[in-house]
């Protein structure tokens, strides 16, 4: 599906809480009626497949940016939950469909210098990745998010987008917090070393690699100078992940990662403290490592890592989340 010349995976997008839905395969125009309608109902929704929620009430003026992972919808409710939790406690979130379609280590494999400038040009808009990656600043994570902060601002006036698009624009980001899963951590650490955010939070492993094979301590460059060349404090950087997923392709050594960029202290699922930055669920035989792998996006799992069990994230995500959070 193309909207506005961004491409997206062609799905169903659902508007949440009696919004318009409008599925085509075929390409999308204008809408027969304004899909945030005369009165915006309910506090969360789908516009052009990206995910958006927000406080019932006037909240903590706090932007939430999640980047989804490789060939994921990010209307779904896998790629929502960590968005709607951060609304409940009164922030802004965005899920913004970006181009997520060719994964870092197969477009770059062992060129090194690639994964940055991959990085760059999905994010920003900036060309240098070889193809198939083709994104201007429009397609940009940067310049879809900057849509979508704009639309917002002028069709839901029960919530401030204003003042969160005036910021976001002039890259105050001091305020603002960007997660991600999968691939999209890897976007959400490069942003983060690219400009100053309050909190960057780390669902699944951080995998940038040179190549699919390589050896777990064979990672990129960008990589291992984050420590030294980040704008994000590193003790800014907290970490969620499910050691089962070691197995994955390219999620190999999340634990390495982390502590080469220097994240500190780690901390078991079921010991959690106050400062955790690192929080891991130990090996616990989940049917395979791509369940292991998404099982951090859930409210609750289960012992084999599915969904809706007894096992519950949520004060892992306020940990990870808020200042002051308790894990108790």
């Amino acid at each position: 599906m193309v909207i506005r010349n961004r491409i997206v995976p062609v799905v169903c997008s659902l508007f949440l809480l009696s919004l318009l839905s409008a599925c085509s395969d075929s390409g999308f125009s204008d809408p027969p009626v304004d899909p945030y309608m005369d009165t915006f109902i309910g506090a969360s929704g789908v516009v052009e497949s990206s995910f958006f929620c927000r406080p019932d009430t006037k909240g903590n003026g706090q932007l939430l940016i999640h980047l989804v992972g490789s060939f994921v919808d990010a209307s779904i409710d896998s790629s929502t939950g960590f968005a709607r939790h951060a609304c409940t406690h009164g922030f802004a979130a965005l899920v913004p469909a970006y181009d997520n379609r060719n994964p870092a280590r197969i477009v770059c494999g062992e060129h090194d210098l690639c994964h940055e400038d991959f990085h760059r040009e999905i994010l920003f808009g900036v060309e240098g990745a070889p193809e198939p990656v083709n994104v201007g600043y429009a397609d940009s994570i940067v310049g879809i998010v900057t849509d979508l902060l704009h639309d917002l601002a002028e069709h839901d006036p029960g919530y401030d987008w204003d003042s969160l698009a005036t910021k976001f624009e002039a890259g105050s980001l001091q305020s603002a917090t960007v997660s991600g899963h999968s691939q999209g951590n890897g976007h959400a650490l490069f942003w983060a070393r690219e400009e100053v955010f309050r909190r960057v939070i780390l669902l699944g492993g951080v995998a940038d690699r040179l190549g699919p094979t390589a050896a777990e301590d064979d990672r990129v460059t960008w990589l291992k100078e984050m420590a030294g060349k980040s704008s994000t404090p590193i003790e800014r950087i907290k970490s969620f992940y499910h050691l089962d997923e070691d197995g994955l392709t390219g999620i190999i050594g999340s634990r390495a990662n982390l502590t080469r960029i220097g994240v500190s202290p780690f901390c078991d699922y079921f010991n959690l403290e106050s400062r955790c930055s690192a929080i891991e669920i130990p090996e616990m035989g989940c049917v395979n490592p791509v369940a292991a792998h998404g099982v951090v996006l859930y409210e609750s799992f289960s012992e084999s890592c599915n969904p809706e069990g007894s096992l519950s994230n949520a004060k892992t995500w306020d940990l990870l989340l808020l200042d002051g959070a308790s894990p108790r």
